[in-house]
């Protein structure tokens, strides 16, 4: 069986945010999901295909690092390939 791959990106360092999504997918101790971290105060990272093709489920709370119209409909359409999986905490 293949590990699920899961993103995580998160916007908060403490309070609720912290709690509710960052806190329990990076303390997550199973050999079977690869976690990967993003904080919305990384700048550098783009939701491209190449950063995608092997996610599975993509977990976030408020907001996706999507800073244009074309970044949106290239994530959808990426997200629709690759039948990506989105789990948004509200």
């Amino acid at each position: 069986m293949s590990k699920i791959n899961i993103l995580v990106i998160g916007n908060d360092f403490n309070g609720v945010g912290y709690y509710r999504v960052n806190s329990p997918y990076l303390t997550l101790s199973d050999p079977n999901i690869n976690i990967k971290y993003l904080p919305l105060s990384d700048f550098t990272f783009i939701l491209n295909e190449e950063s995608l093709k092997d996610i599975q489920i993509i977990i976030y709370q408020k907001t996706l690092p999507l800073r244009t119209k074309e970044e949106l409909d290239n994530f959808i359409k990426i997200k629709t390939k690759y039948d990506i999986k989105i789990v948004i905490g509200i």
